[in-house]
């Protein structure tokens, strides 16, 4: 069973908080209790607190209840002594065992690890229970819950000395470092996303799913990222085995009856009775096998539990028993009365089994999987589409459906050659949804607008929606069109829903372009609250995503308004394309300044691209990541990203491409010199203001000024007056700031820009504003003040490392230009060293490194210490 995309969270919790806890907690003697279902990771967690305890000097003696010795008085206690140094045990008395645990103890204060503490005896556990209270020893259980332990533990459990930690199933965050552990390198967070949603939380499952894909050749570097193929499925034997000894211990009808929800997916619980005996499920539901929850709604739910997915109990059945199960779930449950994503694995399974559906069926179901873009269910349950019997198919509304639901599919998997012959083949190549879709291919699947144009010639029985979908084309493509048809086709109730949104989409996307981020969020905002949002299909959704991305570029990434959207988002609906999801965290990392980290998303971004590339992505990719090398001073990198840009079509990135032009501007300097740089600004400054883009020029300004391409603040304060957003506030102050009119305006104001752009997360902004009107106050000859300011912006950038620009000031050591000594020196004095520790390191004398640093700083152009960016 294919499952819907997986999002890729920003951050969830992790467990680092939870070990910090722990071990504040057994360093002040309380006993430790870590509960959590096998698989949870739960001895893993105990065994790195023990490990700092061990460390710190404190022995520590383990011992795992075994089911068989549970009714064996003081048998644990026995084995927990013969564990003791120098301690021969005899036979003895439980006296004489308690009298040398509590001996040794006392001595050594010692650690005991009760693993699997539920099969400890009951004698024994009083004992540890009965020390661990007095504190002569400290005590760790781990176990299924409190309510399994023994009687004398789980009073200690329960008492307020006691530190208890329960694990469920763990987070993104948890899931990286496990897998860099496991694989021992970068994992791309796509691959995160995947793994850890197969993977059902279990850290267990997570690390043999993980080796399984390595297996397969579908886990692979690519880029320095481990990077996972979409496509890919558990199906390993190890994966298998894992599952199979969990469900080994239980009876034949609840293994049963775990099979047979992993089939159907989650049911409401009179499906589920329908299906499975009461008392099975109730069995299946003690053993923690299975969820039963009514708190999601007025009806209770049944679905798989213990970490357990689909996924990874159907990769241990055989056919015979899939077939077995296929059969007495149809035979019981009505076709109509399912939800649409049980018939949907059922469908698939009946794939893979040879059993042949009705063209209805299939067509209801592949559409289902297309909504929920589970793109590789609908080319499973489509193959027929490309069997020679599928032309004697007598309904031939349901061909050219399929047909065309196949090369949706083929095309969002990056198959788009594929995609096409689908096409050719169709009965109906007239039909206009078919021109529309073989347009669509050529558009996004292969950058040609122009051949997609060609698809949309007007014929005679066109309906209007054929050219409301070219008008649509161009303007995704960034090129002229009628802007306000569009408004008017947006409106019409006659059109598809998903063309509508599309149009919707795009059209506050060129909102933003125009100057009105703010009211676009309010746009966003009556979407959501609207029909058209509950109609159009996730696909269609989550291109309102670029005109969101766009508001937070544009505006502030801290913006209330903003924040408030992105909660009301189902993402696990939204299935977003994961390359499109980390593209943007790279543009809002890099409006932030920290190049570093959109460096190594726009690496992985690229990694993911490199697998499928449905919505040419690798061009707008190739941009930012560009502009990431620039920043960090990385030219090779440079230079390659930039040649990729070129080299793409001009179709890519699709409304996110004219900002991604504007932010080029910096690479065009770094490359090509300022000349050329500021051709590329007039050109794209023409070009916005002939599009009535007037935010774009605003921005286009600004960072030619940021770039030192010119001087005049006036020019970008002009440019934002109408202009929306915390931006164009902050800009709408430059001229007051940097071109004072009277004596002493300049010192009211900066640090209140600078505050406005740290306040919208825009730190590079404001470091670069304050390094400006510090060389402002220099040439004023107000030397306190340009040392105050330039010690203002210092700070700002501290944190952007290895970051900088024309505007930010500092400057990377350079050895070609230098002497051993003044590098030596340099590079001491940009990690903060005060010359007399630099004296003292290099045997010199505080005057000898202040000449070295005053010859350097003259060779460099910088006249402050706080302008060298530190060697890396």
């Amino acid at each position: 069973m294919s499952p819907p995309v997986p999002s890729i969270p920003v951050m969830l919790p992790s467990r680092k908080h939870l070990e910090h806890e722990a071990l504040r907690g057994a360093e002040s003697g309380s006993p430790l209790i870590v509960l959590g279902r096998s698989g949870s990771g739960r001895t893993a967690f105990a065994g790195r607190i023990l490990l700092a305890r061990a460390q710190r000097g404190n022995p520590v003696y383990r011992l795992t209840g075994a089911h068989a010795l549970r009714c064996v008085p003081f048998a644990a206690l026995a084995a927990v002594v013969a564990q003791l140094p120098g301690v021969t045990l005899r036979a003895g008395t439980p006296a004489h065992l308690l009298a040398t645990l509590a001996h040794i103890a006392a001595t050594q204060r010692p650690t005991i690890l009760l693993d699997n503490a539920e099969e400890i005896d009951v004698q024994s556990a009083a004992v540890f229970a009965q020390l661990a209270d007095s504190g002569v020893l400290s005590l760790v259980c781990i176990a299924r819950s409190v309510a399994a332990l023994p009687a004398p533990v789980r009073q200690l459990a329960v008492s307020s000395g006691a530190h208890r930690v329960g694990l469920e199933e763990i987070g993104f965050d948890d899931a990286v470092v496990l897998l860099e552990g496991f694989l021992g390198g970068r994992v791309n967070v796509s691959a995160v996303s995947f793994l850890l949603g197969y993977s059902g939380g279990n850290p267990l499952h997570l690390r043999e799913l993980a080796f399984d894909a390595q297996a397969h050749e579908s886990l692979a570097v690519r880029r320095g990222y481990w990077t996972l193929n979409p496509g890919w499925r558990p199906r390993g034997e190890r994966i298998a085995e894992l599952v199979a000894t969990r469900l080994s211990e239980q009876p034949a009808e609840v293994r049963e009856a775990v099979e047979i929800l992993a089939l159907t997916g989650e049911l409401s619980l009179d499906f589920a009775s329908m299906l499975l005996a009461p008392e099975v499920l109730d069995r299946a539901h003690d053993a923690g096998l299975v969820d039963i929850a009514g708190t999601l709604g007025p009806v209770p739910r049944v679905s798989l539990g213990s970490a357990l997915t689909p996924h990874t109990v159907l990769a241990t059945l055989g056919r015979r028993t899939l077939r077995a199960h296929s059969t007495l779930i149809r035979a019981t449950l009505p076709r109509a009365d399912m939800h649409p994503h049980t018939r949907l694995a059922l469908a698939l399974h009946s794939q893979d089994l040879d059993v042949v559906a009705s063209p209805e069926e299939l067509l209801l179901d592949a559409v289902v999987a297309c909504r929920a873009r589970q793109f590789e269910s609908v080319i499973v349950l489509t193959r027929m589409v490309e069997d020679a019997s599928f032309a004697q198919w007598s309904d031939e509304r349901a061909r050219t459906e399929l047909a065309l639901l196949r090369t949706q599919a083929l095309h969002e998997a990056g198959r788009v050659d594929d995609a096409m012959k689908v096409l050719a083949a169709v009965p109906a190549r007239g039909d206009e949804r078919v021109r529309m879709s073989a347009a669509w291919v050529e558009f996004s699947g292969r950058g040609n607008l122009p051949g997609a144009l060609t698809h949309l010639a007007a014929h005679e029985d066109d309906s209007a929606q054929v050219q409301v979908f070219a008008r649509l084309l161009l303007l995704v493509g960034n090129q002229p069109c009628d802007i306000q048809a569009l408004v008017l086709d947006a409106a019409n109730p006659a059109l598809p829903a998903d063309l509508r949104l599309r149009i919707h989409s795009q059209l506050l996307a060129e909102s933003i372009y125009r100057g009105a981020p703010s009211d676009t969020l309010a746009g966003i905002g009556q979407v959501l609250d609207g029909e058209l949002w509950q109609a159009a299909s996730p696909s269609a959704r989550g291109e309102l995503l670029h005109a969101l991305h766009l508001a937070g570029i544009h505006d502030s990434i801290h913006q209330p308004a903003l924040t408030a959207i992105k909660a009301r988002l189902d993402w696990d609906t939204l299935a977003v394309d994961h390359a499109t999801f980390v593209i943007a965290q790279a543009c809002a990392v890099l409006e932030q300044g920290d190049a570093a980290l959109a460096m190594d998303l726009t690496g992985q971004a690229q990694a993911m691209v490199d697998a499928a590339d449905p919505h040419r992505l690798r061009g707008l990719i190739a941009a930012y990541q560009a502009v990431a090398a620039v920043m960090l001073g990385d030219r090779d990198q440079a230079v390659e990203s930039y040649a990729l840009f070129q080299a793409s079509a001009v179709t890519s990135g699709h409304a996110l491409r004219a900002d991604a032009e504007r932010s080029l501007l910096s690479v065009e300097l770094f490359l090509h010199g300022r000349d050329a740089a500021t051709m590329y600004c007039d050109r794209l400054v023409e070009d916005a203001r002939a599009r009535g883009r007037q935010l774009l020029v605003m921005r286009l300004l600004h960072d030619a000024w940021r770039l030192g391409l010119h001087d005049s603040a006036s020019s970008i304060t002009e440019a934002a007056v109408g202009m929306q957003g915390a931006l164009a506030r902050s800009l709408l102050r430059y001229a007051q700031v940097l071109e004072p009119v009277e004596e002493g305006a300049e010192a009211a104001c900066v640090e209140e820009v600078v505050a406005e752009h740290l306040g919208t997360g825009r730190a590079l902004y404001a470091a670069e504003l304050a390094n400006r009107a510090a060389t402002l106050a220099r040439d004023a000859g107000n030397r306190a003040r340009a040392s105050a300011l330039l010690g203002l912006s210092a700070e700002l950038a501290r944190p952007l490392v290895g970051v900088n620009t024309p505007s930010l000031g500092r400057i990377r050591i350079q050895p070609a230009v230098l002497t051993e000594r003044e590098r030596e020196v340099c590079a001491r004095a940009a990690r903060g060293d005060s010359n007399v520790s630099i004296a003292e390191e290099l045997y010199l004398s505080p005057r000898t490194v202040e000449g070295h640093l005053q010859r350097a700083y003259a060779k460099l152009g910088v006249s402050d210490r706080r302008q060298l960016l530190p060697v890396t």
